[in-house]
């Protein structure tokens, strides 16, 4: 904090002490799932929540009692939370209580999808708050442009590569592979990196895959090894076949924050252990069986006063520019959001354990295991109307859809597409459509052709997950293909529309 910011907040004290106001601060409740996600709730005495109509907050949820639970102020600096004889329980940071005393960040969950955050709301906090909100953005973006520089650099250089090798004619064809293995991979793991954020931004709910535990965390651990020093040794203790229901993106990265963490906890070398085990979880605890992974290292540790205040954003331990504090924060809220909870254990100068259970469930059902690739379409069976605005990957799609045996008509925008459609509806079958254009939109195209063709047949695509699209545009097409995809992906996409 500079001296201004200091004065301020001394000018800030200052004024509410000549008012006669104990403190500036203002308990809230902060919507994470459920009820209006990001709505923020004043508690200006006390609060109650529930499914009855003269409850404070209103909780539509079936799991959740007409007067589930209180939130009171008892004073400036005590807030206390009682559950009212709920059936289901009422959970504080993953454990059920009867009462609690409610502290900064503290996560409270009643029923099955309804979680908020406890907090409070200070005016010169928030704006110190937003200014180092800001400050994380810029490195993020750094950090983003890092990752994608890297592996746009092994896409590049592997088919800059391979272009030299095909006009001089040299190269042995298993060495092009490898190349071409290269690239894809890079441009996969660029994919699934743009999903994480997109997935961040949107505050999407938990999707309920299934999620092979032991798999991820074996991937991950050989990810891992290849990011640590020397000095450090990894080792995995990972029971097989052990699955929960959610989504892998979000844990794994909950768990590569993890894993940097302990790299950085141990600047003098150790060992990072990766451990996933089936556990029972406490008998007054509804998670029933459960899955323990457990990321451990043998580092600096902590004391008791730091993991008070561990899962608050922008709280870090860590050197300036090395750290933003939002990884432990954001590990808590994916852990929440999958129905778990997160126990830490540490000592100064003998290392951390970090705990995550969460909730076991059966392996998926032959009916969710991926089916056999689809077989392309006959040879010249069919007809679709691309459109795309970009160029390069207009001519990319259009040699995909003519290897499978599609007659393809192309249009650069939405109004060049719809004067195609309406001298060729009559043999177009489907026409594959970007969302976002020039001169006309996705949405506005689609209405237009509707007009013509009542029955036309329409696969949406965009860079954008497809809850972010207008409503109307989701409940008229036939199916929904987010970029970027691969040769198969285009294939299972179609079929889906045959």
């Amino acid at each position: 904090m500079n001296a201004q910011d200091e004065q301020v907040r001394t000018t800030h004290a200052s004024l509410h002490v000549q008012t006669d106001e104990r403190i500036s601060r203002r308990p809230v409740l902060i919507a994470l799932h459920g009820p209006n996600p990001g709505t923020v709730h004043p508690i200006p005495g006390e609060v109650i929540l529930g499914r009855s109509n003269d409850a404070s907050i209103y909780v539509d949820d079936d799991r959740v009692s007409r007067r589930h639970t209180r939130i009171l102020v008892a004073s400036p600096d005590e807030v206390r939370l009682e559950d009212l004889g709920s059936k289901n329980g009422t959970w504080v940071n993953g454990r059920r209580v009867a009462t609690a005393e409610l502290h900064n960040g503290d996560t409270i969950q009643i029923g099955n999808d309804t979680v908020f955050q406890f907090s409070y709301r200070d005016p010169v906090e928030q704006r110190l708050l937003e200014r180092q909100k800001m400050e994380a953005i810029g490195r993020l973006a750094g950090g983003v442009a890092h990752e994608f520089n890297n592996l746009l650099a092994v896409v590049l250089g592997n088919l800059s590569q391979l272009q030299r090798h095909m006009q001089s004619g040299e190269g042995a064809a298993d060495v092009q592979l490898d190349m071409l293995r290269d690239a894809i991979s890079a441009t996969t793991r660029a994919t699934e990196m743009t999903h994480q954020l997109l997935g961040i931004a949107r505050r999407a709910r938990v999707s309920d895959n299934p999620v092979n535990v032991s798999a991820l965390v074996e991937d991950l651990g050989r990810l891992v090894s290849r990011t640590l020093v020397r000095d450090i040794e990894l080792e995995l203790d990972v029971e097989p076949e052990l699955y929960i229901r959610g989504q892998a993106p979000e844990l794994q990265q909950a768990l590569l924050n993890l894993c940097i963490n302990a790299r950085d906890a141990m600047p003098r070398g150790g060992v990072l252990t990766l451990r996933v085990h089936a556990c029972d979880s406490d008998p007054d605890d509804p998670l029933g069986p459960c899955v323990e992974i457990c990321v451990e290292d043998t580092g600096m540790g902590m004391d008791e006063a730091t993991l008070k205040h561990v899962f608050e954003p922008f709280f870090t331990t860590k050197d300036i520019g090395r750290g933003t504090g939002l990884g432990l924060s954001i590990v808590h809220g994916i852990v929440t959001g999958h129905r778990g909870h997160i126990d830490i254990q540490s000592e100064v100068g003998q290392g951390t354990s970090v705990m995550l259970v969460l909730p076991c469930t059966p392996p998926p059902s032959a009916s969710e295991i991926p089916q056999p690739a689809a077989q392309p379409a006959p040879r010249a069976a069919r007809t679709i109307l691309l459109v795309e605005d970009d160029e390069a990957l207009r001519r990319s799609v259009t040699r995909m859809l003519e290897h499978l045996g599609y007659r393809v008509y192309v249009a650069a925008d939405g109004v060049e597409a719809v004067e195609v459609f309406r001298r060729q509806h009559l043999d177009v079958d489907v026409v594959l459509l970007d969302v976002g254009m020039p001169r006309q939109g996705g949405a506005r195209t689609f209405d237009e052709m509707k007009a013509i063709d009542p029955d036309v047949k329409v696969l949406l695509s965009s860079g954008y997950h497809g809850d972010h699209l207008e409503p109307q545009l989701r409940a008229g097409v036939h199916g929904f293909l987010p970029k970027p995809y691969t040769l198969q992906q285009l294939v299972d996409a179609l079929k889906t529309i045959a």
